[in-house]
Protein backbone atom coordinates (compact mmCIF):
# COMPACT_ATOMS: atom_id res chain seq x y z
CA UNK A 1 0.00 0.00 0.00
CA UNK A 2 1.55 3.48 -0.98
CA UNK A 3 1.27 5.85 2.08
CA UNK A 4 3.59 8.92 0.80
CA UNK A 5 4.70 10.41 -2.54
CA UNK A 6 7.52 13.53 -2.73
CA UNK A 7 9.35 14.94 -5.10
CA UNK A 8 13.37 15.98 -4.26
CA UNK A 9 16.22 17.09 -6.19
CA UNK A 10 14.74 15.58 -9.40
CA UNK A 11 13.99 12.31 -7.75
CA UNK A 12 10.69 11.15 -7.18
CA UNK A 13 10.69 9.24 -3.86
CA UNK A 14 7.30 6.83 -2.69
CA UNK A 15 6.68 5.70 0.81
CA UNK A 16 4.48 2.15 2.08
CA UNK A 17 3.95 -0.60 3.06
CA UNK A 18 5.66 -2.93 0.36
CA UNK A 19 8.78 -4.89 0.09
CA UNK A 20 11.97 -2.91 -1.73
CA UNK A 21 15.63 -2.60 -1.13
CA UNK A 22 15.01 0.72 0.33
CA UNK A 23 12.64 -0.71 3.13
CA UNK A 24 9.91 0.15 1.91
CA UNK A 25 11.15 3.20 -0.28
CA UNK A 26 11.09 3.33 -3.65
CA UNK A 27 12.97 6.12 -5.97
CA UNK A 28 12.38 7.19 -9.53
CA UNK A 29 14.96 9.29 -11.07
CA UNK A 30 14.15 10.45 -14.32
CA UNK A 31 11.79 11.94 -15.81
CA UNK A 32 9.35 13.22 -13.04
CA UNK A 33 6.24 14.30 -15.54
CA UNK A 34 4.45 12.87 -18.38
CA UNK A 35 5.28 16.43 -20.16
CA UNK A 36 8.99 15.59 -19.17
CA UNK A 37 8.91 12.06 -20.72
CA UNK A 38 7.43 12.85 -23.99
CA UNK A 39 10.27 15.81 -24.87
CA UNK A 40 12.77 12.58 -25.71
CA UNK A 41 10.68 10.57 -28.31
CA UNK A 42 12.25 11.88 -31.38
CA UNK A 43 14.68 8.25 -31.33
CA UNK A 44 12.33 5.68 -30.79
CA UNK A 45 8.57 5.21 -32.02
CA UNK A 46 6.49 2.54 -29.71
CA UNK A 47 3.51 0.77 -30.92
CA UNK A 48 0.57 0.26 -30.12
CA UNK A 49 0.20 2.23 -27.34
CA UNK A 50 -1.61 1.72 -25.34
CA UNK A 51 -1.96 -1.90 -25.68
CA UNK A 52 -2.49 -5.24 -24.10
CA UNK A 53 0.63 -5.60 -22.79
CA UNK A 54 3.13 -6.27 -26.26
CA UNK A 55 4.50 -2.81 -27.51
CA UNK A 56 6.77 -2.80 -30.37
CA UNK A 57 9.73 -0.75 -30.45
CA UNK A 58 11.19 0.78 -33.01
CA UNK A 59 14.42 3.05 -32.31
CA UNK A 60 17.66 4.75 -34.52
CA UNK A 61 19.53 4.39 -31.72
CA UNK A 62 19.26 0.76 -30.83
CA UNK A 63 20.74 0.16 -34.73
CA UNK A 64 24.07 2.36 -33.67
CA UNK A 65 24.92 1.17 -30.37
CA UNK A 66 24.23 -1.30 -27.41
CA UNK A 67 21.80 0.42 -25.35
CA UNK A 68 19.26 -0.98 -22.05
CA UNK A 69 15.74 -1.04 -21.72
CA UNK A 70 14.32 -0.50 -18.21
CA UNK A 71 10.71 -0.35 -17.65
CA UNK A 72 9.46 1.16 -14.29
CA UNK A 73 6.15 0.85 -12.84
CA UNK A 74 4.89 4.31 -11.15
CA UNK A 75 5.93 2.87 -7.65
CA UNK A 76 9.57 3.01 -8.82
CA UNK A 77 10.64 -0.77 -9.35
CA UNK A 78 11.90 -1.75 -12.32
CA UNK A 79 9.76 -4.37 -14.07
CA UNK A 80 11.38 -5.58 -17.01
CA UNK A 81 14.88 -5.03 -18.44
CA UNK A 82 16.28 -5.85 -21.91
CA UNK A 83 19.85 -5.30 -23.41
CA UNK A 84 19.56 -4.08 -26.88
CA UNK A 85 22.32 -4.81 -28.97
CA UNK A 86 23.09 -2.89 -32.66
CA UNK A 87 20.59 -4.03 -34.90
CA UNK A 88 18.13 -5.21 -32.51
CA UNK A 89 15.02 -2.67 -33.88
CA UNK A 90 12.05 -3.08 -34.22
CA UNK A 91 12.19 -5.40 -31.50
CA UNK A 92 9.34 -6.74 -29.28
CA UNK A 93 8.44 -6.77 -25.12
CA UNK A 94 5.60 -8.77 -23.50
CA UNK A 95 4.08 -6.65 -19.99
CA UNK A 96 0.58 -8.69 -20.51
CA UNK A 97 1.27 -10.57 -17.19
CA UNK A 98 1.59 -6.97 -15.63
CA UNK A 99 -1.41 -5.36 -13.88
CA UNK A 100 -3.19 -2.35 -15.98
CA UNK A 101 -1.29 0.57 -15.85
CA UNK A 102 1.28 3.12 -16.92
CA UNK A 103 4.63 1.92 -17.12
CA UNK A 104 7.52 4.42 -17.84
CA UNK A 105 10.74 3.30 -20.04
CA UNK A 106 14.23 4.60 -20.47
CA UNK A 107 16.87 3.46 -23.04
CA UNK A 108 20.41 4.29 -22.24
CA UNK A 109 23.63 3.58 -23.84
CA UNK A 110 26.19 1.61 -22.54
CA UNK A 111 27.90 4.92 -21.66
CA UNK A 112 24.90 5.72 -19.40
CA UNK A 113 23.59 8.39 -21.15
CA UNK A 114 19.46 8.56 -21.57
CA UNK A 115 18.70 8.30 -25.11
CA UNK A 116 14.80 7.85 -25.04
CA UNK A 117 12.09 8.11 -22.76
CA UNK A 118 8.70 7.76 -21.98
CA UNK A 119 5.03 6.08 -21.17
CA UNK A 120 3.60 2.82 -21.89
CA UNK A 121 -0.09 2.51 -21.12
CA UNK A 122 -1.24 -1.51 -20.61
CA UNK A 123 -5.34 -2.17 -20.71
Amino acid sequence: MLNALASYDDHLFAGGNFASPYNSLAVWSAPLAIDQISQNNENIVVYPNPSNGVFTFQSSVVSRQSSVLDIYNMLGERVYAKQLTTGNSPFTIDLSNNTSGIYLYRITTEDGSVNATGKLIVE
